[in-house]
């Protein structure tokens, strides 16, 4: 069973954590700002958590942490599943990480077409589960609609979401669009997002 370890009582678990060199299997580091990371925790101190996506070694501050789930090592393999599928979701995964770190606009449009080369491929891939496949997708939805109303503010020169649009977005079934109160223009990509999110858990947990 997973657990839950709040940030608040990091002074209790870094000695959990660290008494052993045996780096530990994180199912998921959230961060304050609603972003979850998925990846291997190497490390939790007072300076920050320490985990490894990919191969890739991140470290993010204590403060920016709310939370860190884990648990055991998955009982199946990554690579017992599609090899295209797995390289989709690490693709959706990386891209929510560098949305952590603040992207411009044009920044934001090369990412995602890097990361719709790889979703086209799991559309394509026929060994891909149709559960994988929808979680894919809807990630993908939720990223691409970010992308059109950020351009479209942009268009009119308002950090300002029209009325319309918020209309439209809270009748998604995301939880996270239906609270929406703001038309901030941050606060509406951030609730994309955190939508997008949500999609790339689904694909994560299907494709184990």
């Amino acid at each position: 069973m997973s657990r839950r370890v709040d940030l608040a009582s990091l002074g209790v678990i870094v000695l959990s954590l660290t008494v052993s060199t045996t780096a530990l299997h994180a199912e998921v580091v959230e961060l304050r700002n609603g972003q979850r990371i998925e990846g291997k925790l190497q490390q939790a101190t007072s300076a920050g958590v320490f985990i490894e996506v990919g191969g890739r070694a991140l470290t993010f501050p204590a403060d920016q942490v709310r939370a860190i789930y884990y648990d055991q090592a998955p009982a199946v393999s990554v690579r017992s599943t599609s090899r295209t599928a797995s390289e989709g979701v690490a693709a959706l995964q990386a891209i929510r990480i560098k949305l952590g770190d603040g992207v411009s606009s044009k920044e934001y449009r090369a990412l995602l077409d890097d990361l719709k080369v790889k979703t086209d491929a799991v559309r394509a891939d026929g060994a891909v589960s149709p559960k994988v496949r929808s979680a894919v997708d809807r990630a993908l939805g939720y990223y691409e609609t970010a992308a059109s109303v950020w351009d479209e503010s942009l268009r009119r020169r308002s950090a300002l979401i029209d009325e319309a649009v918020l209309t439209r977005l809270r009748s998604d079934r995301c939880s996270s669009l239906q609270a929406l109160g703001s038309q901030d223009r941050g606060a509406v990509l951030q609730a994309l997002w955190l939508c997008a999110g949500d999609a790339v858990d689904d694909a994560a947990t299907a494709v184990k």
